[in-house]
């Protein structure tokens, strides 16, 4: 009995607190839900992704009155008046044009132009049916609406465009 009572735990000499059953499940409860944080399965992300969404709908963020940045929305309106999207790239090379004359610092495009425009001059002479062979060569010989945006693009400098990449490191 004498040995019991002269001997003292660790604990006790390392005057470490007491931890209670209801702080281990806190704590482990805590760490399961780090780990599950870290690893961000898919609905998990989906879920987290839709909220912040509900969130911007139902309070979203004030727009500051001196803001430098601006975002231009291709809405509704847009499409009735210019067509519907995608727009040819002369005409997008024409918004950019007009906002940097407006005094627009740089252009962000977060639109991935992956595939040639279907507008160019030889798009539309494979697709019209009854063209005389100088009409087209005339279309053929116009510049590509591509060309067009990409000359400005190069010539502004001032023009940021998106870009797709593979979660995969595997190609």
């Amino acid at each position: 009995m004498a040995d019991s009572e002269n001997s003292i735990s660790i604990r006790q000499r390392l005057h470490l607190p007491k931890v209670g059953k209801a702080r281990w499940i806190a704590i482990v409860l805590l760490a399961a839900f780090m780990f599950v944080r870290w690893w961000d399965p898919g609905p998990l992300e989906l879920l987290r992704l839709k909220t912040f969404d509900l969130y911007q709908q139902i309070k979203p963020r004030e727009l500051l009155p001196n803001s430098p940045v601006v975002i231009i929305d291709l809405d509704d309106e847009s499409q009735q008046e210019i067509g519907q999207w995608p727009w040819p790239r002369n005409i997008v090379a024409q918004l950019v044009q007009n906002l940097f004359r407006m005094g627009v610092g740089v252009v962000g495009f977060d639109i991935v132009f992956a595939e040639p425009d279907r507008m160019n001059g030889e798009n539309v002479v494979a697709s019209l049916v009854g063209l005389d062979v100088e009409m087209k060569k005339k279309l053929a010989a116009l510049p590509s609406n591509d060309a067009i945006f990409g000359k400005l693009i190069r010539a502004a400098r001032r023009v940021v465009v998106g870009q797709a990449g593979l979660n995969n490191e595997k190609v």
